[in-house]
C-alpha cells in the first residue's frame, strides 16, 4: 500500500536512510548569466541538461527572468562544489513555471529534493503538478516549496504516494511559483536532484571506451581488443567478426561464449587466436545480443568498419642497439665486486648463448644468458660474474650474436673482440 503525502515528515526520514537510485540531478554550475534575462535571451538558455541522470528542465513556461546567483552545498552530490544556482526573478514569473521532463519507465515512488532560499519580496507560493503520458496536470497537494527566507534550506517533494507516475516514460512535473511582489524578488533552486527506487531494468548497455580507440594507428600485434560499458555486463550469444579492413575478409571469428572473450564486471576482452599481422587495419563486428546488461537487454553491436577500426604497427626488423656500458669501455679502478651492465636503446629479452669474461690469461667465468645470472629488466642486462674479479687486472666480455634480443626477436649482434 502506498505511503500517504500527509505523513510527509516521517516519509523524510526513511527517504534520508534509504538508498534510492538517481533518475535526474542538476547542480546549475554551468549557468553564466550576466543579467536576469527572460528564457531565450541574455545568455538564459530555454532548458537545462542534467549533470547526472536523465531528464530536461525546461524553461518555456517561465515568464519572468532567471539569473544564477550564488548556491549551495545543500544537497549536492559529492564532488560538487557550491557554485551558481537556478535563480527566479520578478513578479513577472507569478503563476508561471518551470518544468522536469523525467522517464520513470524503470522508477518507482520518485522523490524530488533541492536547496532553495528567497527574499521577502520573493516568491511564497510554490505548487507541484503532475502530467502522465501527455495527459493533463493534476496538483500534488499539501506541498508549498517556496520560501522568503534568505538562508538556505532542502525543500522535498514526496511522490512516493503518486501511484499514476511509477513505471512511466514521459512524466513531467511543473513547479508553478506566485507570490513575488516586485521585479527583484526571487527565488534560488539549486542541487536538484529525483530519487527513486529502481523497479525494472529496460535500458540496454552503452559503450563507453573501446581499446584500442577507433580510428587508431601503430596498434601492438599482440592487442587484446576492449570494450567497456556503462554498466556491468555478460555474455550472450553470437560470433565476433575480427575483419581485416583493406578486403572484408574475416580474420577471425570468436564464439563470444568462448575463453578467448573475457568479461569481468563493464569491461569485455577479446583474446584473438593469433597475433594481428603488422600494418594492417582491422575492424571488430558484435552482433546485438552478444553482449547483456545483467537484466538481460542485448548490446545494439556495432557492424560495418567504420565503428571499431584500428592499424596495427610497422614489423620491427631493427636490431637493439648499445646506448651505454657500466663500466665504462676503457674504465680503471673498477671495483671487484662489480656488476657489468648494458643499457639498450628498447626493452630486450634474453636469448640463447654463452657471456664469455675475459682477461689476459683467457676465460675467467661462462655465463648463460639463460641463468640467473644474468638478468634482464627493460632495456638493461645485468651480468653477475661467478667470482669477484681480481685486483688491478684487465678485462673484456663477448656476448655472442643473438644472446640479446628486442621484444620483436631481433638479435643483437653481440661484442666478439677484446677492444669494444
Amino acid at each position: 500500500m502506498k505511503r500517504s503525502l500527509l505523513s510527509l515528515f516521517t516519509v523524510l526520514m526513511t527517504a534520508s536512510g534509504a538508498l534510492a537510485d538517481t533518475v535526474a540531478y542538476w547542480n546549475f554550475n554551468s549557468l553564466s548569466i550576466a543579467t536576469a534575462s527572460a528564457p531565450g535571451a541574455g545568455g538564459v538558455p530555454t532548458s537545462v541538461a542534467v549533470n547526472q541522470g536523465n531528464g530536461t528542465l525546461s524553461l518555456i513556461g517561465w515568464t519572468g527572468l532567471v539569473d544564477d546567483f550564488g548556491g549551495s552545498t545543500i544537497n549536492a552530490i559529492s564532488p560538487d562544489a557550491s557554485g551558481a544556482s537556478l535563480s527566479v526573478v520578478s513578479n513577472a514569473g507569478n503563476n508561471s513555471y518551470i518544468e522536469l521532463q523525467l522517464n520513470l519507465a524503470d522508477f518507482g515512488d520518485p522523490i524530488i529534493t533541492f536547496a532553495t532560499r528567497g527574499t521577502s519580496t520573493g516568491f511564497n507560493s510554490g505548487v507541484w503538478s503532475y502530467s502522465v503520458a501527455g495527459g493533463g496536470f493534476t496538483t500534488i497537494s499539501g506541498v508549498n516549496t517556496a520560501t522568503v527566507s534568505t538562508a538556505f534550506a532542502l525543500a522535498t517533494v514526496d511522490l512516493s504516494a503518486i501511484n499514476a507516475v511509477d513505471g512511466q516514460a514521459n512524466v513531467r512535473l511543473r513547479y508553478t511559483l506566485s507570490g513575488a511582489t516586485n521585479t527583484s524578488g526571487n527565488n534560488r533552486i539549486d542541487n536538484l536532484l529525483v530519487s527513486a527506487t529502481q523497479t525494472t531494468d529496460s535500458t540496454p548497455p552503452l559503450a563507453t571506451a573501446f581499446a584500442p580507440l577507433d580510428n587508431a594507428a601503430s596498434v601492438p600485434v599482440t592487442s587484446t581488443p576492449s570494450i567497456t560499458f556503462n554498466e556491468a555486463v555478460k555474455k550472450g550469444a553470437g560470433n565476433l567478426l575480427i575483419k581485416r579492413s583493406s578486403d572484408d575478409s574475416i580474420f577471425e571469428t570468436i564464439d563470444v561464449t568462448s575463453t578467448q572473450v573475457v568479461v569481468a564486471g563493464s569491461t569485455m576482452t577479446i583474446t584473438p587466436t593469433a597475433a594481428f599481422a603488422n600494418t594492417t587495419g582491422y575492424y571488430i563486428e558484435i552482433p546485438a545480443g552478444a553482449i547483456q546488461d545483467i537484466a538481460n537487454n542485448n548490446y545494439a553491436g556495432i557492424s560495418g568498419n567504420g565503428a571499431w577500426n584500428f592499424t596495427t604497427l610497422a614489423a620491427d626488423i631493427a636490431p637493439p642497439v648499445v646506448s651505454s656500458f657500466s663500466p665504462l669501455d676503457e674504465a680503471t679502478g673498477v671495483a671487484n665486486s662489480a656488476t657489468p651492465t648494458i643499457t639498450f636503446n628498447e626493452a630486450v629479452k634474453k636469448g640463447t648463448g654463452n657471456i664469455l669474461i675475459k682477461n689476459s690469461g683467457g676465460i675467467f667465468d661462462t655465463i648463460a644468458v639463460t641463468s640467473t645470472k644474468v638478468v634482464v629488466t627493460g632495456s638493461t642486462v645485468t651480468i653477475t660474474p661467478t667470482t669477484p674479479f681480481v685486483n688491478s687486472t684487465g678485462y673484456y666480455l663477448e656476448i655472442p650474436a643473438g644472446a640479446i634480443q628486442d621484444i620483436a626477436g631481433n638479435d643483437y649482434a653481440g661484442i666478439s673482440d677484446p677492444t669494444t
